[in-house]
């Protein structure tokens, strides 16, 4: 994939055409209920985000926390109803359905049955996935009054403390219902629609980092497949159709050429894994990147050590944020870290794509627990290669904190699928000394208690030689062991402050 026309002028189409496009077409597909009214109730569990919708972003569930917390004993059915549009995928639920079956688990997004599902939604899809939440027992940490033992939340308690939201639980919202022939007379009109209620003078809705490289990768893969190759000016022009006006200024571009690097969503692109860490982990609310952190990691050779710096920089320390914003590193930085740790940057590379492709080939990665490790890994990869939290950027610690992982995930696995891998990874020490800000350089992995406790355990080589540790033979608890004891030790688990 080749950007082309990077110089070109800008073209700035109005702002408001559209919002006008958007109206136009809400009002030729409009779709009645079966009583002739101009909307219809329909309850959360049939209704869930279009695909499309957001550029294809996935609902963050600690935004859906806060939307709870912040509507709870407060509940405004009619602010709720406001901007609510959905299509009606009656007839054709497929693409809905297999979006919605293959969510990553994440506790705070409540998995209804997707056999429900017959409406897509392009407005109100927060306030109604915060009414999927409560009908499904999603957990909230922070809101004991509406919450059971396991932090769940509970229809029974929300009820007799707020009325209102518990029957919009029950019933469901008031909805704009548009006809499916729009998706197929429209190509653009979900994404015009969308970004028409997304519109500052209509709505104060979130446009963050993330949905706009998930708005580049689609347009320039679709572009890049029909004309051989990506020109800035046709991407510019397709993207201000859509209503993504900060397209028309140069901030945009580091973002694009990051796109444009890792091969957009093509098969073996590299754009998809960020977007899903996105997900998973930051809440954007808090935590946003600057487009100039995509330009730095460009300069990498590797799109696997692009997207570890980038993991790396999204779980920081609070440190690090500033109103929001992350500050984690510069361009001179990567560059004199990369000329000091070149053997480091070979390493890390060869390293992983051992786990994120060899390990994938043999079959390891079949549930959520998984993916979230692999993310977990790349996280500590990137930390090594900043020398950031005191680790000092050297191959030996990448090694050994590759050879810690390879060992644990290897006990896991089944015989036959660990033979596939070939020989293991060679369990490395850490040279004592190496870092005086941070003393313990292996990985904190953890064992599971009776009662579910987790207890971390410092892993040291002659504790991985000997095996002594007495781990769960069950893959989805190690999976959520190794991943959360991770997570507690280096502050990555929740990217909500």
């Amino acid at each position: 994939m080749e950007l082309a026309g990077v110089n070109a002028p800008v073209d700035v189409c109005a702002p408001e055409s559209f919002v006008k496009k958007a109206a136009a077409m809400r009002a030729k597909y409009h779709l009645p209920d079966f009583t002739g009214k101009s909307e219809w109730t329909i309850t959360p569990d049939a209704v869930a985000s279009h695909p499309s919708n957001r550029n294809g972003v996935r609902m963050n569930g600690q935004r859906c926390e806060e939307l709870f917390l912040q509507v709870f004993r407060k509940f405004d059915y009619a602010e709720a109803c406001h901007g609510a549009v959905c299509i009606d995928k009656r007839d054709d639920r497929s693409a809905l359905v297999r979006f919605h079956s293959s969510q990553i688990g994440d506790q705070h997004i409540a998995c209804l049955p997707v056999d429900t599902l017959r409406f897509a939604s392009l407005g109100s899809s927060h306030i109604n996935q915060v009414l999927r939440n409560v009908v499904g027992g999603a957990v909230v940490r922070s809101c004991a009054d509406a919450t059971d033992a396991a932090a769940c939340l509970s229809l029974a308690l929300i009820t007799p403390r707020d009325s209102a939201l518990a029957e919009a639980c029950r019933v469901g919202l008031r909805w704009e219902v548009l006809a499916s022939k729009l998706e197929e007379e429209q190509p653009d009109g979900v994404l015009c629609i969308q970004a028409a209620l997304n519109d500052p003078a209509h709505a104060a809705m979130l446009v963050h980092e993330m949905q706009i490289v998930k708005q580049l990768a689609d347009v320039c893969t679709k572009e890049s497949d029909v004309a051989g190759e990506v020109r800035l000016e046709t991407i510019r022009a397709q993207l201000m159709s859509e209503g993504l006006p900060c397209a028309s200024s140069n901030s945009f571009l580091p973002l694009l050429q990051f796109v444009v690097e890792q091969g957009g969503n093509r098969q073996h692109g590299f754009v998809q894994p960020l977007v899903e860490f996105h997900q998973l982990f930051v809440n954007p609310r808090v935590r946003r990147l600057r487009e100039t952190h995509f330009r730095v990691v460009c300069s990498l050779p590797s799109p696997r050590l692009r997207l570890a710096l980038l993991k790396a920089a999204y779980g920081c320390p609070v440190s690090g944020l500033r109103d929001g914003w992350i500050d984690y590193f510069g361009s001179q930085h990567v560059t004199k870290i990369m000329t000091k740790h070149a053997k480091a940057f070979a390493l890390a590379d060869k390293l992983a794509a051992r786990f994120h492709v060899d390990y994938a080939s043999a079959g390891a990665w079949k549930d959520d627990g998984s993916v979230r490790l692999l993310h977990a890994l790349d996280i500590e990869f990137g930390r090594i290669l900043l020398c950031k939290e005191g680790y000092q950027g050297t191959a030996e610690e990448i090694a050994a904190t590759a050879g810690v992982f390879d060992a644990r995930l290897r006990e896991a696995l089944p015989a036959a699928l660990a033979a596939k891998l070939g020989h293991p990874l060679p369990v490395a020490a850490v040279p004592r000394g190496k870092s005086s800000k941070r003393a313990e350089l292996n990985p904190t992995l953890a064992e599971f208690t009776v009662d579910g406790n987790i207890v971390p355990k410092q892993i040291v080589e002659e504790e991985v030689e000997s095996s002594v540790i007495a781990w769960s033979h069950d893959l989805k608890r190690l999976w959520s062991s190794c991943f959360r004891s991770l997570a507690c030790a280096h502050g990555i688990l929740n990217l909500s402050v």
